[in-house]
């Protein structure tokens, strides 16, 4: 496997608190977000409460999420990981 370049940016939202939406974009299983077509974006994952329940709108009780969160991170982090890198060409401004 070719070495990959480290991406840009990382960021994980670790907190206590009382409650928190559980609302958000729809995900594919590997926490894709995808768009209004259900067509996964590239580069957008998003775990845990701030996407869309994987329990729709049943809520599994106070410390419920957490498991999911775990698993679903680690599959989400794996994907990507392995997502193709895009390059901008030399010169571009990035968004």
């Amino acid at each position: 496997m070719a070495a990959r370049r480290d991406r840009p940016y990382y960021a994980a939202l670790v907190t206590g608190g009382t409650l928190d939406t559980k609302g958000g974009p729809k995900t594919t299983a590997d926490g894709q977000v995808v768009d209004d077509l259900d067509r996964p974006i590239p580069g957008l994952y998003g775990v845990g409460n701030c996407v869309a329940s994987a329990s729709a709108r049943a809520y599994w009780a106070g410390g419920g999420t957490l498991g999911p969160i775990i698993a679903l991170a680690y599959r989400a982090a794996r994907a990507a990981n392995a997502e193709q890198v895009r390059e901008l060409p030399l010169g571009a401004a990035s968004a």
